[in-house]
């Protein structure tokens, strides 16, 4: 199905959302702004986006795609039991003018997603749980956004109005991309405060970054190996984040028995490649 929201129309979630598309283009579930009419059609921030409330639980998007947000996922809270309050599966969020995921003290699964082209394609903070498995997180300016910020950004603290919050924090990125564009030197931000428990491992990834991030475990790590993406076209906003042949992100994965991509299409055993999309 095809949902559409007008401008100041949010989804405010405080029970439970499953989003259960399918691999066929025909048969993702799509979020999008209500003014399909150019040039509005591909505006970021056409819409707030979907928040997920302290009360909220066991939440699951599959094959959803999410486009043209303001803060298009937003999680707060833990989980009310085991499972984590936010599963995402092969999911697409682009073009988001503030935020693609924002995270506040929860806990967050997201395997085979795309998170593209945002104004911060994730923000983590005040602590939390979070996994990510087979993301590519990538952001190139265009004409309507310009890439000024790294997308991802991870903290134990933030605030609660006047309140400060600190909390335990554990996010790993296994199989990963994070790159961008000119203009953002580092494009992951990790800081910590206070003496909560704390751990942020990356774990066979691509990261753009001329500073190493302090108080980070890492392992089989490339920095600044420029993944080469199929396409990246400024003036006309294309690209695709499949992989070309002699990106150096072909192979490097760890096997995690992950079956599929976020095309649908199989993954091998053994090593595959790093990101979103295995090179078929």
């Amino acid at each position: 199905c095809r949902i559409y929201f007008h401008a100041n129309s949010a989804m405010r979630v405080d029970g439970t959302l499953s989003v259960l598309g399918q691999a066929a283009d025909s048969l993702r579930v799509y979020f999008n702004g209500d003014r399909l009419d150019e040039p509005y059609a591909s505006f970021p921030g056409s819409w707030p986006g979907i928040y997920f409330s302290e009360s909220s639980i066991n939440n699951q998007l599959q094959y959803a795609v999410l486009r043209n947000g303001y803060q298009s996922l937003v999680a707060e809270g833990p989980s009310a039991n085991i499972s984590p309050k936010l599963i995402l599966n092969q999911c697409i969020i682009d073009n988001s003018s503030d935020a693609g995921i924002i995270g506040i003290q929860t806990d967050i699964d997201a395997s085979n997603c795309l998170i593209s082209n945002c104004g911060n394609n994730i923000v983590i903070m005040s602590g939390g749980n979070y996994h990510f498995l087979q993301c590519t997180v990538a952001s190139f300016s265009s004409p309507v956004l310009q890439h000024q910020f790294p997308v991802l950004s991870v903290s134990n603290a933030g605030a609660n109005g006047a309140q400060p919050l600190t909390g335990d924090l554990q996010a790993v990125f296994t199989n990963c991309i994070f790159w961008g564009d000119v203009g953002v030197a580092d494009e992951v931000l990790i800081s910590r405060q206070g003496n909560t428990a704390f751990q942020v491992l990356f774990d066979h990834a691509i990261l753009k970054q001329e500073h190493y991030p302090d108080n980070v475990d890492t392992s089989s790590v490339m920095l600044n190996s420029d993944p080469l993406f199929l396409k990246t076209d400024y003036s006309n906003r294309g690209y695709d984040f499949h992989l070309q042949s002699g990106s150096p992100a072909l192979g490097q994965g760890k096997d995690t028995g992950t079956a599929v991509d976020l095309d649908g299409s199989g993954r091998p055993a053994g090593k595959q490649d790093l990101g979103c999309y295995e090179r078929q």
